[in-house]
């Protein structure tokens, strides 16, 4: 399959090559998503992450840090001050390149790379299957916090 924009949708072989350059970070994003009858419940993939993730992989805090907290509705886009704040923990700025991933179809990832773009900044990219192709092919997994 070719892609029009393949920077924008990056392969599990090439990151495995790359996690060491010290410019990449790379950020988990994972929200699990709950339904019943009448409602749906959204859980911070946080404790997934912990258990197991991409070496050298943040945390990516969709609910938490990546929403607006004055918003009664979920999972809005958060004010500049606050997005920009988060994405300085998480190590993302000038010079820096980031591969975004989840465990599920890539929603949660897909939706933060739209707001970097959305904030200004180009570059990133979602991993190609996510967290569950890079387990598929037994690539390294880690628990420690990152760097």
């Amino acid at each position: 399959m070719t892609f029009s924009n393949p920077q924008y949708l990056l392969e599990t072989d090439w990151l495995e090559m790359h996690l060491a350059d010290s410019d990449l970070r790379v950020l988990d994003c994972t929200v699990f998503f709950h339904t019943d009858d009448r409602s749906i419940r959204r859980e911070s993939g946080r404790n997934a992450w912990v258990e197991g993730h991409i070496p050298g992989s943040g945390f990516a805090d969709l609910i938490g840090d990546l929403s607006d907290r004055d918003s009664h509705l979920p999972l809005m886009m958060p004010p500049v001050a606050q997005f920009a704040e988060a994405m300085s923990r998480y190590g993302v700025g000038e010079g820096t390149r980031v591969i975004l991933y989840d465990d599920g179809m890539n929603i949660p990832a897909a939706r933060v790379w739209w707001m970097l773009r959305a904030f200004g900044f180009d570059d990133a990219a979602v991993l190609n299957g996510g967290w569950r192709k890079w387990t598929l092919e037994r690539r390294p997994i880690s628990t420690e916090p990152p760097a």
